[in-house]
């Protein structure tokens, strides 16, 4: 079997979205299976088992949330 999950939230710094994604990966690698993540960036590029395409930036971003 071969997952595709394409996601919008994504980070290469962190997040909840990237952990669980990573899990994911690792679950699927051990059971024998391929899993590929598709996410944005600012161009298309392959890393692996992860594409990604290029896509607008969101209108809001990290900095502008105060925590």
């Amino acid at each position: 079997m071969h997952v595709c999950d394409i996601t919008m939230f994504y980070t290469a710094f962190g997040g909840g979205v990237r952990r669980y994604l990573r899990a994911k990966r690792r679950w699927y690698g051990q059971q024998g299976e391929r899993h590929t993540l598709v996410s944005p960036a600012g161009r298309r590029s392959w890393h692996g088992d992860h594409l990604t395409l290029p896509a607008p930036p969101l209108p809001f971003g990290l900095s502008l949330i105060h925590i």
